[in-house]
């Protein structure tokens, strides 16, 4: 399991925890996580019964959320007590508020299965395998949950963020990596600068490992040189999650550097944001265990 996350710099600054829980009862677990946090926030998890997870968020969503149990409860509630993918489907699906649409990525060393549950309102989309790959990158991969519940029309449009890492993440993961998925090939996956659209190696909006900050390019939503992109990545495979261990590296998964100080030089415009963003230095792949 890898996955990076992809935020403004204010946030993701926030999200150098790692918290190792141990409960009166149910499983033991460990979470990246901000202060405050009940659950990881980013989302990623491991526990000491086996369940691994993650989840990348769906984007454009049409519907108003329900009132019901927030999706932050549900997946805490998960860890801590859920003991196989069923019962995480059931859990996060009831009383479900539509309040965060999820690809959620879930795997069990135990049973050497993975899953794909996309929830958003209503609509949910559900696959499993023992032998394959699943991946998210902002859009569902669920075409009903995609056509009923959200707005997106960016899934296959390589112009986009979503669209490019769509075809990339598909290219790398069941074309040039397949069979060979391993910690130091999930690590270059994560550091990808590839962009679909250009056809060259372009750190910017389309890339895996995304970088705004360095793009001069206007998105839908931000401006060039906008202060958001890839803030951390982790790595884990079965062995490593037995021990409730994993590789991360925060900052951008390739380890690129970030001063604020520079970046308000070349672009006065963010000076505003010197007060609330910090430095990223570039960290080694880091092993994070107890």
């Amino acid at each position: 399991m890898a996955h990076d996350t992809h935020s403004d710099f204010t946030s993701g600054q926030l999200f150098n925890i790692i918290l190792y829980v141990f409960p009166n009862t149910g499983n033991s677990f460990v979470i990246q996580t901000a202060p405050g946090y009940i659950a990881s926030g980013t989302d990623w998890f491991l526990s000491s019964i086996g369940i691994v997870g993650c989840e990348t968020t769906i984007s454009n969503i049409n519907y108003k959320p329900d009132f019901g149990v927030p999706y932050f409860c549900r997946i805490r509630q998960a860890m801590q007590y859920g003991k196989t993918l069923d019962e995480y489907v059931d859990i996060m699906s009831k009383d479900n508020a539509g309040d965060y649409a999820c690809s959620w990525l879930f795997g069990d060393i135990k049973t050497n299965e993975i899953m794909l549950f996309e929830l958003g309102l209503k609509e949910t989309n559900i696959k499993r395998t023992k032998n394959g790959v699943f991946y998210g990158m902002n859009s569902a991969i669920g075409d009903k949950l995609r056509n009923k519940e959200t707005n997106d029309i960016d899934h296959t449009n390589i112009t986009t963020s979503v669209g490019s890492r769509n075809i990339r993440l598909d290219y790398l993961l069941n074309d040039k990596y397949k069979g060979k998925i391993n910690i130091e090939n999930a690590k270059t996956i994560l550091s990808d600068h590839y962009d679909s659209y250009l056809k060259l190696d372009y750190p910017g909006i389309r890339s895996i490992c995304k970088h705004c900050e360095l793009s001069d390019e206007h998105s839908p939503h931000r401006e060039p040189h906008y202060l958001f992109g890839c803030t951390d990545a982790k790595v884990v495979n079965s062995d490593m999650a037995r021990k409730m261990a994993f590789t991360g590296r925060f900052g951008s998964a390739c380890g690129r550097e970030f001063s604020i100080k520079k970046h308000i030089i070349e672009n006065p415009k963010y000076k505003k944001w010197a007060k609330v963003v910090d430095d990223f230095v570039s960290y080694d792949w880091t092993n994070i265990s107890l």
